[in-house]
């Protein structure tokens, strides 16, 4: 048939129509908007595989329990659910609104952090460069205004991202310290309770505030199921912030109930099984989140404005600018997308290593008495590449040592934690200061420590590690990774001895003495940059 044929403009019209309303619909912003959501997701596919460390063997018990532990597709999800709940009010937004320069600055630190993903191959990254990539979007199509309404899915996607080993560490024995504290003033009114360190006795049973037991995993998943339940009921932005300083605190006091419970009734099947105890511990969670919400409608905060919810105007055919607007997310996405397939092989050279067996076993008069084991369930999540841990001997005086190496390419663990100034479990810090050692000049943690009837001075330094925040950024950067780079490991030292008869400064001139000797076996065994 021709066009000339009859029947052959009723053909041509209906291709017409057909592709009119193609472009009508490719116009219509939702399904832009989904389109870049999507291939965006796609180009960060590879983050959906990070599971993060996780030491045990149930998964639940891992999620409610393990701060390292993470499930990406949870939030995944979670985002997907809150970007969907909210798309009128953000496709209401008016392209006018735009932002072009700063989501252009947002879009290109988007891409070098995810640019720097690919090549350092660590997926963690890419939840960064992901989440700053729709950020970037929000302020090309609607400016600071969509990008408010985005701040809630874009929380709840970051939430994904595990934080550094070091902090984690940092914050585990702050939290231990205080669910401890919280135990103790609640049993009070049941019977006498001791405490050293981290050991609590109650009723003739001993029981340990071990990782698990600090609430920080627990805390951090009921903070994410508080954002999913601001979005559930429409709460505002300062609703939703009082909610998640809410529920912080909350759950640290959930865990120390959960704790004083298991104290209480340490028989019960419950005290047993984690899992259970996690799946309990969220529910009462979220139920008093609620609670507090509640109260804080009549007391503290305005009801929340669900105008994110009103219904949408009708899309029409007629939005060029906001077509146009939309160019630029949508290429960029597809060129991340393309970028992703490109296989980049990288494997960096081995790390200057910390060489402990020049430490020697007869340093000077010392000797070498035993060799002892690391207590692990005292470490928890604190790991080395290799250690020594020794006790010497001089005449009756006696030396613990112990020097653990790290290497910094490690993603999942650390040595870098309070955790390594004690020198086993039960053991607390009296006292902290700093000392100048004689002839060296290194400037060394000086710690009186006790256990029960035991009291002991410690030495304690690191050697090749900066402090907490530096240490930090390296980590979450991935700084240690990059191509042609050979890190050097750092080291941790703690010499250790015990305080007889009170006799503090005796006890200081033998470590002084034992670091006389101990310095020059460091320097032989400190790594070499060069292969």
């Amino acid at each position: 048939m021709t066009r000339d044929e009859p029947g052959a403009n009723s053909f041509w019209a209906k291709q017409a129509d057909s592709l009119w309303r193609l472009r009508r619909l490719w116009s219509m912003s939702p399904v832009l908007f989904f389109t870049w959501v999507a291939l965006l997701f796609l180009a960060h596919r590879d983050a959906l595989g990070f599971s993060g460390r996780s030491t045990g063997t149930d998964p639940i018990e891992s999620f409610f329990f393990e701060a390292g532990a993470t499930v990406p597709a949870l939030h995944y999800c979670a985002f997907a659910y809150v970007i969907w709940t909210r798309r009128q009010a953000l496709l209401q937004v008016s392209p006018q609104e735009a932002a072009p320069l700063a989501g252009t600055v947002c879009a290109l630190l988007g891409c070098l952090l995810f640019g720097w993903a690919r090549l350092v191959n660590q997926p963690d990254l890419l939840i960064d460069a992901l989440t700053l990539l729709l950020a970037a979007g929000s302020l090309w199509i609607g400016g600071w205004r969509r990008l408010g309404l985005s701040v809630l899915p874009l929380a709840i996607l970051w939430l994904a991202r595990p934080w550094p080993p070091m902090v984690i560490h940092s914050l585990h024995e702050s939290l231990q310290t205080m669910t401890g504290q919280i135990a103790v003033i609640l049993l009070s009114p049941f019977g006498a309770t001791v405490v050293s360190g981290h050991i609590l006795g109650f009723r003739d049973h001993y029981f340990e505030v071990i990782e698990g037991c600090s609430g920080l995993r627990g805390t951090l998943t009921l903070i994410f199921a508080t954002l999913v339940y601001a979005d559930i009921f429409s709460r505002s932005r300062r609703q939703t912030i009082g909610l998640v300083v809410i529920a912080s605190a909350i759950g640290v006091a959930v865990n120390g109930l959960r704790v004083v419970s298991i104290m209480l009734v340490p028989g019960a099947d419950a005290s047993s099984d984690h899992s259970i105890q996690g799946l309990i511990m969220i529910s009462v969670g979220v139920v008093l989140v609620a609670g507090a919400d509640v109260c804080g409608d009549h007391w503290l905060w305005p009801r929340g404005d669900r105008s994110w919810r009103s219904p949408a105007p009708a899309p029409t055919s007629e939005l060029p600018d906001e077509q146009r607007g939309w160019a630029y997310p949508l290429v960029l996405a597809g060129l991340l997308l393309v970028a992703s397939f490109v296989p980049i092989a990288q494997k960096p050279p081995d790390s200057a290593i910390w060489k402990l067996h020049e430490i020697r076993r007869e340093m000077g008069p010392w000797q070498q008495f035993r060799v002892l084991e690391l207590d692990h369930d005292h470490m928890g999540s604190v790991d080395f590449r290799d250690k020594l841990y020794r006790e010497y001997v001089r005449g009756d005086d006696h030396v613990f040592l112990f020097v653990g190496a790290d290497d910094r390419r490690r993603r999942d663990q650390s040595s870098l934690s309070p955790r390594t100034r004690l020198p086993d479990r039960g053991w607390e810090t009296i006292e902290f200061d700093y000392v100048k050692l004689p002839g060296s000049g290194r400037v060394v943690e000086r710690l009186r420590q006790r256990r029960v009837s035991e009291d002991a001075l410690s030495f304690h330094f690191r050697l090749g590690a900066k402090n907490l925040w530096m240490e930090s950024l390296r980590w979450i950067f991935a700084y240690d990774l990059r191509p042609g780079q050979r890190p050097v490991e750092h080291a941790v030292v703690r010499v250790t001895t015990p305080i007889v008869d009170g006799n503090v400064v005796r006890a200081q001139q033998t470590l002084f003495q034992f670091m006389a000797e101990l310095e020059g076996d460091l320097h032989r065994a400190r790594p070499t940059a060069s292969p």
